[in-house]
């Protein structure tokens, strides 16, 4: 039997337990080592976690010959800079998205994991869920038919309260709310639907004008086979906690899938007579896609099965060497052309006006 690939965590935050949850429910895998700000709390959290070494700081984690794959779950602003460093200690990457607060950072990315030759991907977790992995499979059978219409929304409350604070609403080169789940439903809309963005209108909306950036914002969405779209992404949507929908309508019927209820995907007919609550069943999922799921049909599965399931194909492709088949997980490129979609978006508000993506990203 090989030796566990061994794995460092670096940031202690909220999302730090999520990452570690699932790598722990992989076969093969190891935690072997946490970083934090201070040696004391990145202590704390490895008590808390059964995690051998902690470390204050990233590079003492990099140095660590454990170390095989680096987990970088620090804040957002931070991204470039320790994607760089990890990819420059040559240890394979996984990182909490978004990429990078930039797309000229997201660019500089890509290119120095390629160079790199290590495995680089994006935790993206909605692509884990297995009714997403139908949705897709089924629009890509032509189960709706030739798309005409996309519609849906990321919302989110917290920030409603003018007390709330942190990272994510501090003044960066992009509102903090599109960074954090706005890249999630664009993301989320252009794996599942096949569909790509060619033109964004956006209109974002400063609750609190004491804050760095907008905690809410509308984008209409024109697609390159003529379909339209339109997403509120919001953390001030008072009342609501997580809740991403996702609505694909095309000739033959629509698809509607919610965050709210993730092992179940609804299929509405054209006829407007019947809508088919569809649950999720790795059965259903093609083959190249079968290491997403391992709860049988009727089984449901939530949030931290997601994690698990996106999980997985990447730590096969670390294991083997062997590439998966292109989209079983989201990579740095992925995360590249998310970074070109929100400086659209935010270029779009700015400008009150539609803004084209470059031919290049499209």
């Amino acid at each position: 039997m090989s030796e566990p690939i061994g794995v460092g965590i670096l940031g202690a935050g909220w999302i730090a337990p999520a990452h570690v949850d699932g790598i722990r429910r992989l076969a093969g895998t190891r935690v072997v080592a946490i970083s934090a700000t201070t040696k004391e709390r990145a202590q704390a959290r490895a008590q808390a976690m059964d995690i051998p070494h902690a470390y204050a700081g990233w590079q003492d984690l990099l140095a660590d010959p454990e170390v095989a794959v680096v987990h970088n779950c620090t804040p957002t602003p931070l991204h470039a800079e320790t994607n760089a460093a990890i990819l420059a200690a040559g240890k394979h990457v996984i990182s909490d998205k978004p990429l990078s607060v930039t797309a000229a950072e997201a660019q500089t990315l890509l290119d120095q994991a390629r160079r790199a030759g290590v495995v680089h991907a994006l935790t993206f977790n909605h692509r884990g869920f297995r009714a997403v992995h139908q949705l897709r499979a089924r629009i890509a059978a032509g189960d709706v038919g030739q798309i005409h219409l996309v519609r849906g929304a990321y919302l989110q409350g917290w920030l409603a309260n003018p007390q709330a604070h942190n990272w994510r609403v501090d003044e960066t080169r992009l509102s903090g709310t599109l960074l954090d789940i706005g890249s999630h439903w664009l993301d989320l809309l252009e794996w599942s639907s096949g569909e790509r963005i060619t033109s964004v209108m956006a209109d974002l909306h400063q609750l609190h004008p004491q804050r760095g950036g907008a905690e809410s914002g509308s984008v209409l969405l024109r697609f390159a086979g003529g379909a339209r779209g339109a997403t509120t992404i919001s953390q001030s949507a008072t009342g609501r906690g997580n809740r991403l929908t996702l609505e694909v309508y095309g000739a033959r019927g629509g698809l509607i899938w919610s965050s709210e209820e993730p092992d179940q995907l609804v299929r509405l007919d054209p006829a407007a007579t019947t809508a088919e609550t569809i649950f999720g069943d790795p059965a259903a999922i093609p083959p190249a896609s079968t290491l997403y799921s391992v709860a049988p049909a009727r089984h449901p599965e939530a949030w931290p099965d997601a994690w698990r399931n996106l999980l997985a194909p990447m730590y096969a492709h670390i294991r083997d060497g062997q590439p998966p088949p292109p989209g079983a997980y989201p990579t740095f490129a992925d995360g590249l052309r998310v970074a070109q979609l929100l400086e659209a978006v935010q270029d779009s508000h700015t400008q009150q006006r539609w803004i084209d993506l470059p031919a290049t990203a499209r």
